[in-house]
């Protein structure tokens, strides 16, 4: 960001929101900086005018932001795949002036398949929990305890009890069924 007004502008927006208690506002502002300006148009220009990126300059579409501090680029945002990727470095990289370019582009599909691995790892774990619980339902009784009492008049007699009994089989049952249903859900081939 290049106006300080839209830091502030942004914070105050965000504080305004009901439940909000603090705002962290990490928004980097950049120097002012006609250079730092004139490379910002030639990456937009060099990048969405090329035919394989120009989707990306739809507001429908992710966009590819590109961030210039000092003469050092960084693109940042999500592509379709590694094409897209590649072409808007090299894009950037020919933009004379440049000092640098940190192509940070993520790739929607590997980005996917991150999410579904730690999914994956999520149901391997609940899976796990599920076993634990189901074999401890056989062998370690639930503690239960009951109020019981008695209004005769103005009084009351109070009995409290305790007892301690196992889960019926079935609950057990049914607990390493699903642990074992969630481990192989989540071990399964990505």
């Amino acid at each position: 960001m290049s106006r300080p007004s839209l830091k502030s502008d942004a914070e105050a927006a965000i504080k305004g929101i009901e439940g909000m208690e603090r705002v962290d506002n990490q928004i980097e502002v950049l120097p002012p900086s006609p250079s730092d300006d004139r490379l910002r148009l030639q990456l937009f220009e060099a990048i969405y005018g090329y035919p394989s990126l120009q989707r990306y300059a739809l507001p429908v579409n992710k966009a590819i932001r590109i961030i210039v501090n000092a003469g050092h680029a960084r693109l940042e945002g999500v592509v379709d795949n590694e094409g897209d990727k590649d072409t808007a470095g090299i894009r950037a990289k020919g933009v004379p002036g440049l000092f640098s370019v940190d192509n940070n582009l993520q790739i929607e599909k590997q980005i996917a398949n991150r999410e579904n691995e730690a999914n994956m790892k999520n149901l391997m774990l609940g899976g796990v929990v599920l076993l634990i619980v189901g074999i401890l339902s056989f062998v370690v009784p639930v503690p239960h305890r009951e109020d019981h009492g008695i209004k005769i008049g103005n009084a009351k007699i109070g009995v409290q009890t305790e007892s301690s009994q196992r889960l019926p089989p079935v609950v057990g049952g049914v607990l390493l069924a699903g642990g074992v249903l969630l481990i192989a859900m989540g071990s399964k081939e990505r």
